[in-house]
């Protein structure tokens, strides 16, 4: 198993100036991860370092944005790579939801948006109606109240390449709505047919 962990040091003191990283929040990263998926093979911290307040360590020293040579050279040597990628703190609306889509597993992947040790669930955000409107077929939107975090699962393609999506409850009303239509004027021909 492979996590992903943005916008978050291995180690350090907390911006706050009040405690290390590696005692409050990491702990909670370990957590949520053996709740998730259980056993780990290898977590990888990756943020860039020159917007981080004080010092501390890190896997990798790069702003996942698909902009800068170091992020481009990320996302293509770990396409299809992570089961589980963890936000912390990051600016969720601002993030390019495709990378992390194509960086997960093929089959399988989930995106945890987190700001440990605080609940985001707290927070007045707009991100279920960004992921739903900005990114449809990408992600399943789940709000886990007691962790506090928001859960994103990959929706997985089909073999044709197309995104297996739920079929919306709007779609299947009018099907069902053309169905008795139709039963009805099957009605109405037999009745005016109907000898007397």
């Amino acid at each position: 198993m492979n996590v992903l962990v943005l916008c978050q040091r291995k180690t350090g003191i907390h911006y706050s100036g009040k405690w290390n990283v590696e005692d409050i929040i990491i702990p909670e990263i370990n957590n949520i991860v053996k709740k998730l998926i259980g056993s780990v093979h290898k977590i990888t911290y990756m943020t860039d370092m020159t917007e981080e307040t004080g010092h501390g360590t890190i896997d990798i020293d790069c702003k996942l944005d698909g902009l800068t040579d170091c992020s481009k050279d990320f996302i293509v040597k770990n396409k299809n790579t992570f089961d589980l990628i963890i936000l912390q703190t990051c600016p969720f609306i601002l993030m390019d939801y495709p990378i992390l889509y194509n960086l997960l597993k093929k089959d399988s992947g989930i995106v945890v948006l987190a700001a440990f040790p605080s609940n985001i669930l707290d927070r007045n955000t707009t991100i279920e109606s960004t992921i739903k409107k900005e990114y449809p077929g990408l992600f399943t939107y789940q709000e886990d109240k007691d962790n506090g975090i928001i859960i994103l699962k990959k929706i997985i393609e089909k073999s044709d390449g197309k995104r297996r999506k739920r079929r919306s409850v709007k779609k299947s009303k009018r099907r069902s709505l053309k169905k008795s239509k139709r039963r009805s004027l099957k009605k109405v021909k037999k009745y005016k047919n109907r000898k007397c």
